[in-house]
């Protein structure tokens, strides 16, 4: 839970520097977000290894590397279109498609088996998402 919730603010510190620095080159954007999220990442798996939550990697197999590889490049794909649009788009549109993040986030896990929906789950989500929607609705008003 508190990797989770680290990550997600590093997620959300990370848009609004995308924001800020919208100005900067994109390689330059791009190198320091890969970098802090490698040090990062790597920080955590060491540190889940030394306390034995974490297992180390198995033996190198061209089955999961070729997995690994094409994951990675959607991964960079995927954060290309990020830091495009991060850096195009309104605050407002920005933080209602991040919070939609929530529900294609839930859903994956119960579709993929390694979550339940409950009745909290779905107040909850229903909640973050009406809240960002009456969020940018109020921007409309004159």
């Amino acid at each position: 839970d508190y990797l989770a919730l680290m990550g997600g603010f590093s997620f959300a510190l990370t848009n609004i520097l995308l924001r800020k620095f919208n100005q900067t080159p994109g390689e330059s954007r791009m190198l320091a977000m890969f970098g802090g999220g490698a040090v990062l990442a790597g920080a955590a798996a060491l540190l889940g290894l030394g306390l034995g939550v974490v297992t180390p990697l198995p033996a190198p197999d061209m089955t999961w590397l070729g997995l690994a590889l094409l994951i990675s490049l959607a991964f960079l794909a995927g954060n290309l279109a990020l830091q495009y649009g991060a850096a195009h788009l309104s605050a407002s549109a920005t933080s209602l498609i991040m919070l939609s993040e929530v529900v294609f986030a839930s859903a994956s896990s119960v579709l993929l088996g390694a979550g339940v929906l409950t009745t909290r789950t779905l107040l909850g989500g229903s909640l973050i998402v009406l809240a960002s929607l009456l969020a940018v609705l109020s921007f409309r008003r004159p």
